[in-house]
C-alpha cells in the first residue's frame, strides 16, 4: 500500500510504497526515501558550490594533498614487467619474446595463458598468480590520487581567478569614477584659478601674503575635493560589492528552492553585470558641486555674480529683454516730477 512520509530534514512529504504485507517493505521505502533525499541535497550542495567558485566565493584549500608518486614498475626474472613503446622497440627480437602489448606500451606475461589456465601446467590445475597485479592495484590507486591532486589545483586556480575577477571590476568601478570627478575638479581648479588671479591684480595684491595665502586656501579646497573623489569611489566600490553578495544569496535560495541551477547561475551573474553599471553610473551623477565657492577672497565677486543674474531674470520676466542692456543705450525720455 502507499503512504505519505516526510523526508528527512526537508519538512516535505511524500509517497512511499510499501511491498507486502510485513514490516521488511516499510523499511525498504523509507531507505528508498531517504537515498532520494540525500541525492537531492547531494545535487544542491554541488550547484551552490558551482556557484560559489564562478563568484570567487569558494576559498582555495589551506593546504593541497601531496602530489602522489606513481609506483615502480616491478621485474619479474630480471626483466621489467612494463615497457613503454619506445622501450619495447629498443630490446634486441629476442627479449620482445614473452611481452604484449597493453594500452600504449607492452607488458610482461610470464607464461602464455589460456584462459584461466596455464597451458604450461598440469591439467586442472590453476594458473599461477599474474606478478604485476600488485603493480597494477597501486597503480590504479595512484591514477585516483592523481586525479583528486589535479582537481584541486584546478580548483585552486579557479578560485583565485574568479576573486581576481571581480577585485579588478571593483577597482575598475574606483578609477573609473575617480577620473571622471577628478576631470570635474580639474576644469573648476582651473577656472578659479584664472579668476583668482585677475582679482588678485585687479585689487594690486599680486606678489603679496594675500596672494600667498589665498593659493594656499585654494589648494586645501582642491585637496578636500580629492578626499571627497575618494570617498564617492570607494562607495561605490562598496556599493557593487553589497549589490554582488546579494545576488549571490538570491541565487543560492532559488537553488535551494529547487530553481534550476543554470537559471540561477545566469540571474545572478546578469545582476552583478548591472551592478557593476549602475555602482559607476550612481558616483558619476555625484555632482561635485562648486568646490571653491568658499574661497572667501572670490566671495564677493560670485556673490555680484549671483546677483546680476538673478536681476537679468528679473528683467526678462518684466521686459522681455534676454539682458540689461548698457547705460547708454535708453533712448527715451527723463521727466523731473
Amino acid at each position: 500500500m502507499n503512504r505519505r512520509i516526510e523526508l528527512p530534514g526537508t519538512g516535505l512529504m511524500t509517497r512511499a510504497r510499501w511491498m507486502g504485507g510485513g514490516g521488511g517493505g516499510g523499511g525498504s521505502g523509507v531507505a528508498e526515501a531517504e537515498a532520494s533525499a540525500a541525492r537531492d541535497r547531494e545535487r544542491r550542495a554541488k550547484a551552490i558550490r558551482q556557484l560559489m567558485q564562478i563568484f570567487g566565493e569558494a576559498a582555495p584549500a589551506e593546504a593541497l594533498p601531496a602530489k602522489p608518486v606513481a609506483p615502480v614498475v616491478p621485474t619479474v626474472g630480471g626483466r621489467k614487467g612494463i615497457l613503454t613503446a619506445a622501450e619495447f622497440a629498443a630490446l634486441p627480437a629476442a627479449q620482445q619474446r614473452g611481452y604484449t602489448r597493453s594500452g600504449n606500451g607492452y607488458r610482461l606475461v610470464s607464461a602464455p595463458r589460456v584462459g584461466a589456465m596455464d597451458i604450461n601446467t598440469p591439467a586442472g590445475r590453476a594458473a599461477p598468480p599474474d606478478p604485476l597485479a600488485g603493480y597494477d592495484a597501486a597503480y590504479r590507486k595512484y591514477e585516483e590520487e592523481l586525479a583528486a591532486y589535479k582537481a584541486a589545483l584546478a580548483q585552486n586556480a579557479a578560485a583565485r581567478g574568479a576573486a581576481g575577477k571581480y577585485k579588478e571590476i571593483e577597482d575598475r568601478i574606483a578609477r573609473n569614477v575617480t577620473d571622471f570627478q577628478t576631470r570635474d575638479l580639474g576644469e573648476q581648479l582651473a577656472q578659479t584659478s584664472i579668476r583668482l588671479k585677475d582679482e588678485l591684480a585687479r585689487r594690486g595684491h599680486i606678489g603679496g601674503s594675500q596672494q600667498v595665502d589665498q593659493e594656499a586656501e585654494l589648494r586645501r579646497l582642491n585637496d578636500d575635493a580629492l578626499l571627497d573623489i575618494g570617498n564617492q569611489a570607494n562607495q561605490a566600490r562598496l556599493n557593487f560589492r553589497s549589490d554582488r553578495s546579494r545576488a549571490l544569496s538570491n541565487a543560492v535560495a532559488q537553488i535551494n528552492a529547487d530553481v534550476d541551477a543554470s537559471t540561477a547561475i545566469n540571474q545572478a551573474l546578469s545582476q552583478t553585470d548591472l551592478a557593476a553599471r549602475q555602482a559607476e553610473e550612481t558616483a558619476k551623477g555625484e555632482n561635485l558641486g562648486d568646490v571653491f565657492s568658499r574661497l572667501a577672497y572670490l566671495y564677493g565677486i560670485q556673490q555680484q555674480g549671483a546677483g546680476r543674474r538673478a536681476a537679468e531674470q528679473q528683467y526678462n520676466q518684466r521686459f522681455g529683454a534676454s539682458s540689461v542692456g548698457a547705460g547708454d543705450s535708453y533712448s527715451g525720455n527723463i521727466y523731473r516730477y
